[in-house]
């Protein structure tokens, strides 16, 4: 396996566990697109960005103690 595919590989693991620690794991996977494609659009605004990113670390602090690695 090339360097670039262990990458790729690894990139994608880390956003599936992402998608389990928001809680969203047992949602079907063409609402989580819509869901994603949806907000999409607003996600690439870099003030929404950091919102985003506040948003993230703030539920990362919450729930720290029932971190699952990802």
């Amino acid at each position: 396996m090339t360097d670039q595919r262990k990458a790729d590989t690894r990139h994608k693991i880390q956003l599936g566990g992402l998608v389990i620690k928001a809680g969203l794991g047992q949602i079907d996977a063409m609402a989580l697109l819509g869901l994603l494609v949806t907000h999409r659009d607003a996600a690439r605004d870099p003030g929404e960005q950091q919102h985003l990113r506040d948003v993230g670390r703030a539920f990362a602090t919450q729930t720290r103690g029932t971190d699952d690695g990802a």
